[in-house]
């Protein structure tokens, strides 16, 4: 067999071993998580394997809810978050507060939410697969039963809980960043974070860019999703 052919082989088995990975994935995640699909609107929007983790992840417009099989972290993992406001079209710039916009992980949300579970999900470490199995159920069960209103899009009260978590340390500082877009020139960046100053004064603003085109991608997606149903 010649090097290129033996390349090939390679890949193929590759190819062969993530397609096999993810699929396995998908069903031993939605066997659980199926209710985002068929209570909430969700959809599975990526299954993806590397070496060091398996994620599947569902979302509607609002949220995101990834289910994580981690190699590096030895064990199972469940993470959502509030998907940037910008994804509404026609809006070419958008803002994200730091308190409701960042990933909460199942070990966070029993913290601020059900902290007599947390030895519970403690005890479920490792990638066995009955270990791994339970781990599913009970983050699914903790996300049906204390994550009604993130499913929602709402993380405001969550945020509010974050923000007081540790009674010895000093609340975070609000930060705003503004999100614009690739091709926007300084003048246009300065004006409008000078704008959002002016909205929230006071507040930390940071300027961040985006693609336009992501924005009418998923639009076109949109529209024709609601067309067809």
């Amino acid at each position: 067999m010649s090097p290129n052919e033996k390349r090939r082989v390679r890949d193929q088995e590759r190819r062969a071993t993530k397609k096999a990975a993810e699929e396995s994935w998908r069903a031993h995640v939605d066997a659980h998580f199926g209710f985002l699909r068929e209570q909430y609107g969700f959809q599975i929007s990526r299954i993806y394997y590397w070496f060091w983790s398996t994620d599947a992840v569902y979302q509607t417009d609002l949220v995101e809810v990834g289910v994580t099989r981690s190699v590096e972290f030895n064990g199972a993992d469940m993470w959502l978050h509030r998907r940037p406001d910008w994804i509404l079209p026609g809006e070419p710039v958008y803002t994200t507060m730091n308190l409701t916009h960042e990933q909460v992980f199942s070990r966070l949300l029993l913290r601020l939410r059900a902290p007599h579970l947390l030895p519970e999900l403690d005890g479920l470490q490792g990638l066995d697969d009955e270990i791994v199995e339970k781990r599913l159920a009970l983050m699914a069960r903790i996300l049906r039963e204390y994550g009604g209103d993130l499913l929602h899009g709402n993380f405001a009260q969550l945020g509010a809980q974050s923000a007081t978590m540790y009674d010895d340390v000093p609340p975070r500082e609000p930060v705003i960043t503004l999100w614009v877009p690739e091709e926007s020139n300084k003048a246009q960046r300065d004006s409008w974070a000078e704008a959002t100053r002016q909205r929230s004064p006071g507040i930390r603003v940071i300027v961040r860019t985006y693609r336009p085109e992501t924005i009418a991608k998923r639009s076109a997606r949109k529209k024709k999703s609601n067309l067809s149903s």
